[in-house]
């Protein structure tokens, strides 16, 4: 039918501006003034027709997503170097390469990572340019449209000038989300040792996307985890649906993620790969003030050699993978960190 339209009228056949920023003829007939048409980088927007399933599901997976609830204390007035990743706007004007980026509040809305105006990259990305890392020597050309992703899920700081030069408390470590450089195996503090790393680097080509973006139509889970929803999993609160459909190319049948490999934590017993790293940073924790306690609370009062640690506990705990995003490196790190505390390189 469009095709068959006369052509003047095909010009406003499509989406035009209208559809997002509202009625447009001051906007017009001030010569285009920014100031006589909305501008909102509000889900709503999208949501208008990217919202109505069972075929429009877009917006239904966002709303259970952690980027639809994020926080309002990043933003604000001062907090020009938060909102680069804590607010949709930051995070636009940061991949425009703007130096001062507003500090209004808005969740990581669609338009945070897809540019409504500029088709250039795949799905309208904003960037998927490589991504160098806060360890001042890692750039990352691997992972295709995920390198969007990096941009925010990266560990903040230098792990070892870090370490080095500042005091413990209550806020030390890779400031959250340090899931990129878990998944790449640097920027943590090695001993001098070679730590190895898993290869999900390199098998998953889509890097974070090949596992958090799964389709999830046909699951019981549909909406609530995979696609916009960046879930691995939901729990429906009878029992827990896993995605493991990536994961099954290269391990097998499995059904969850927590699989058996090997007795890391060394209990005797081979329990899922979660279940052994959160028994390795156990056996950490019990070693780092309050002594004997797995809970890690880091004060001032924390020695280099307890900082270090430290370090590698938080980088490990701060990823939330908890083995999955490369086992082999979290734990070859926990392990280099009780063998330094306790002089037992066994």
């Amino acid at each position: 039918n469009w095709a068959a339209m006369p052509a003047a009228l095909r010009n406003v056949a499509n989406i035009q501006c209208e559809n997002c920023h509202g009625p447009g003829s001051q906007h017009a007939f001030s010569l285009g003034s920014t100031n006589l048409i909305s501008t909102s980088f509000a889900a709503g927007n999208c949501a208008q027709c990217h919202d109505s399933l069972t075929h429009h599901f877009r917006n239904a997976e966002w709303n259970n997503s952690r980027h639809a609830v994020a926080t309002r204390s990043p933003t604000g007035a001062g907090r020009g170097g938060c909102v680069g990743c804590h607010s949709a706007i930051g995070f636009a004007d940061r991949m425009n390469g703007v130096s001062s980026p507003r500090t209004d509040y808005e969740a990581i809305t669609c338009a945070a990572c897809h540019d409504p105006h500029d088709a250039t990259n795949p799905h309208q990305l904003r960037k998927v340019a490589d991504v160098k890392l806060m360890d001042n020597k890692t750039t990352v050309t691997e992972g295709g449209n995920a390198k969007l992703c990096m941009n925010c899920h990266m560990a903040r700081r230098d792990a070892v000038t870090y370490v080095e030069t500042t005091a413990g408390s209550s806020h030390f470590g890779p400031h959250y989300s340090c899931q990129t450089d878990m998944l790449m195996g640097v920027n943590a503090i090695t001993y001098g040792k070679e730590i190895p790393s898993s290869a999900h680097r390199h098998v998953a080509e889509e890097a974070c996307l090949t596992c958090h973006m799964q389709e999830a139509e046909s699951s019981p889970a549909f909406t609530h985890a995979g696609g916009h929803t960046f879930n691995m999993k939901w729990d429906n609160g009878t029992n827990t649906i896993e995605l493991t459909e990536a994961c099954v190319q290269c391990h097998g049948e499995i059904e969850e993620f927590n699989f058996k490999r090997q007795d890391f934590d060394g209990n005797g017993i081979v329990e899922g790969v979660q279940t052994e790293v959160h028994g390795v940073l156990n056996k950490l924790g019990r070693l780092l003030p309050p002594i004997g306690d797995p809970a890690v609370d880091i004060t001032a009062a924390y020695t280099k050699q307890q900082l270090r640690a430290a370090w590698n506990y938080k980088f490990v705990e701060e990823d939330g993978s908890f083995g999955i995003h490369n086992l082999s490196y979290a734990v070859g790190l926990l392990k280099a960190s009780i063998a330094d505390l306790t002089g037992d390189a066994n």
